[in-house]
């Protein structure tokens, strides 16, 4: 027979039929195998139980299991361990981490913030493990407040094949100072969020940092772990418009939503889709590129393949944060864009060419085939000395022969601001040449 004897701090229990048991005054404290057959001498045996745990490493390592080989129905004791300590590997349970991550933008550097706890670890150094697709860069602690002497050691390869960042507090052989204060850490973010179990984070208390991360020797040197979940990218908020006739010249409105502001000499770079026949700066028929919603001054440079536009931020304050609005010249494509190249991606850079904010994969209009028609841009007349109408002229050419009638022209005002058509103006329709269009009835309506 077999006596298996749990003592020493009290804290491991034996658990009964086979489970773990809560720690109570009932729980087993030792347990007698008897076999049926005699055991041969120098026979190895295997024996699993299952046990509870004690609740921190000072107690585990108190533990000492007391095993006695008997013979006999006197129970004649043949051997025994002595109560050796028990020659278990201990990695605890480190409490949940949350990461807190202030701009969860893709294909940016961002800073995350989180609170370690090693708890009676003795951890000389802490690893951090992301999902694949981000990336620490080399020095991930760069620009970034951290404990005096404190490393941040960006590793994006190992056996695992996972990005991971290590952390260790200076010369000392010990990961304290990142105790219980906010560790905040760079990490490059990846296009689009890991999907499902693939945004998996891990925070690893070591031993021993210097083994190949992903080899047998690095698992056994883990005193500590904890999951924290995984973080959302999201994109900047963004909105394209723009007319759907085939081959006319249009003002593509681009609408987005900043969440950190452009420094002077940062930039804002769209790509459009390839498929557009003309994007840039300006051109004859449609002006010059303008943004709407602020007055800084932009320098604009674009090129055509891939069609792109760069906003260059010259004035001195800067693109603040906000909803912000500009409108790009262009001309639509001839056919209908696949949908995979027809998207737009909008990009918000510092002065060094790094990610500030991004919105990808933003869809384009397709191409609606008919009568070709082009919008001019409108033409006002500046109200004056307290003035609340003003003429404003719609000007629209009909680019194609069609054999099909025009039966009328729909014109909507905007909605914010606010603008109302003078029903007591009425409307006026003038050609550029030829024959003056046949008005039969102009009506205004409210709503």
């Amino acid at each position: 027979a077999l006596n298996l004897t749990l003592g020493g701090s009290g804290a491991c229990a034996l658990g009964h039929s086979g489970s773990p048991s809560a720690a109570s005054d009932t729980t087993v404290r030792g347990l007698a195998l008897f076999f049926a057959k005699p055991l041969p001498a120098d026979r190895v045996v295997s024996l699993r139980v299952r046990v509870l745990s004690p609740p921190d490493r000072t107690l585990f390592m108190k533990e000492r299991w007391r095993i006695e080989a008997v013979r006999g129905r006197e129970e004649i004791m043949m051997s025994t361990n002595d109560a050796e300590p028990v020659p278990l590997a201990v990695v605890t349970l480190l409490p949940t981490v949350f990461l807190r991550v202030p701009l969860p933008a893709p294909l940016t550097t961002t800073p995350i913030i989180m609170t370690l706890d090693l708890l009676d670890t003795g951890a000389i150094a802490i690893f951090i493990v992301a999902p694949v697709g981000f990336e620490f860069p080399e020095d991930c602690f760069a620009g970034v407040d951290k404990p005096p002497g404190a490393r941040c050691t960006g590793f994006n390869s190992s056996i695992a094949g996972v990005p991971r960042a290590l952390l260790e507090c200076g010369l000392e052989k010990d990961a304290s100072c990142f105790q219980l204060g906010n560790t905040t850490v760079l990490v490059k973010t990846p296009d689009a969020t890991p999907p499902g179990d693939a945004n998996a984070w891990y925070i690893e208390a070591v031993a021993n940092s210097s083994f190949p991360y992903g080899s047998p020797e690095a698992a056994e040197a883990v005193l500590g772990w904890t999951k924290p979940a995984g973080f959302e990218i999201k994109d900047m908020e963004l909105s394209v418009i723009y007319g759907s006739i085939p081959g006319v010249a249009v003002d593509i409105g681009v609408a987005f939503v900043a969440r950190a502001s452009v420094p002077q000499d940062g930039d804002i770079f769209i790509q459009a889709p390839s498929a557009l026949a003309s994007f840039g700066c300006g051109s004859k028929t449609r002006g010059g590129l303008r943004l709407l919603t602020s007055d800084v001054d932009v320098e604009c440079n674009q090129t055509k393949n891939p069609p792109t536009v760069t906003l260059k931020i010259v004035g001195a304050g800067g693109l603040p944060t906000g909803r912000h609005v500009l409108t790009i010249p262009a001309e639509t494509a001839m056919a209908n864009p696949d949908n995979e190249g027809n998207i737009f991606n909008i990009f918000l850079r510092n002065a060094s060419g790094s990610n500030i904010d991004v919105g990808l994969r933003f869809p384009g209009q397709g191409v609606v085939q008919g009568v070709r028609i082009s919008l001019w841009p409108l033409w006002w007349v500046q109200a004056r000395n307290f003035a609340t109408t003003s003429q404003v002229t719609v000007p629209i050419e009909v680019l194609n022969d069609a054999d099909r009638p025009i039966l009328g022209v729909l014109i909507v005002p905007p909605q914010e601001p606010l603008l109302q058509l003078d029903a007591a103006s009425g409307v006026k329709v003038d050609t550029a040449f030829g024959d003056v269009l046949p008005l039969s009835d102009a009506r205004i309506t409210a709503g």
